[in-house]
């Protein structure tokens, strides 16, 4: 069993966070963008009250990090108010000469609407998860969450999502044994729901 620990993302663990997230998050909007991108989306993520990032860590080594929000959408206009301009302008640029982008934009935005539970948007949200795949079955990816359902709880959030591909079957399985219950599909994507 690993001897790893979940702390808190810094600028020590940038690197590694986006290498990591590039691996295996590679379809992902953000990833597509590039590592500047990536790089700068967590930093801005890291600083915001509203957000956590956090990292597993075992000595020197990165073996997976999650990132959360209490409310998606604004965070998502925050990140994109604080990016640099020159961010800025090489995010459009990738946007209107690579499809793939454009592709990632809109099953983001697809995924992102709210989802509703008993006449309430759920605006909390687990944005990114990732496990480097050499230390799965380990407990990384449980600690991971229960990282961010710490931080939901102590934000008094009662219901928080995510989205996952479909064809995740594994992902899946693994949000199922973690209490999530799949509450519909928008595209390529699983929205899922868990009542803290």
């Amino acid at each position: 069993m690993s001897d790893y620990t979940i702390t808190f993302f810094d600028e020590h663990w940038v690197g590694a966070v986006v290498a990591l997230h590039r691996a295996v998050l590679g379809y992902s909007l953000n990833a597509l963008l590039g590592p500047a991108h990536l790089a700068a989306v967590y930093r801005i993520t890291a600083a915001m009250p509203s957000a956590c990032v956090r990292v597993a860590v075992e000595g020197e080594d990165l073996l997976g990090a999650v990132s959360a929000t209490l409310d998606e959408e604004r965070c998502a206009r925050e990140i994109l108010r604080m990016l640099p301009l020159s961010q800025k302008l090489s995010m459009a640029a990738q946007l209107s000469v690579r499809p793939a982008c454009w592709r990632a934009l809109m099953a983001a935005r697809r995924a992102s609407k709210p989802v509703v539970i008993n006449g309430q948007a759920v605006r909390a949200c687990l944005t990114s998860i990732v496990v480097d795949p050499a230390h799965h079955g380990k407990g990384i990816g449980r600690a991971l969450v229960e990282a961010v359902e710490e931080f939901m709880r102590q934000h008094g959030v009662k219901v928080y999502r995510l989205d996952t591909r479909a064809s995740n079957t594994g992902a899946r399985a693994f949000y199922a044994r973690l209490g999530f219950v799949e509450h519909e599909q928008r595209g390529c994507d699983i929205i899922l729901v868990k009542t803290l």
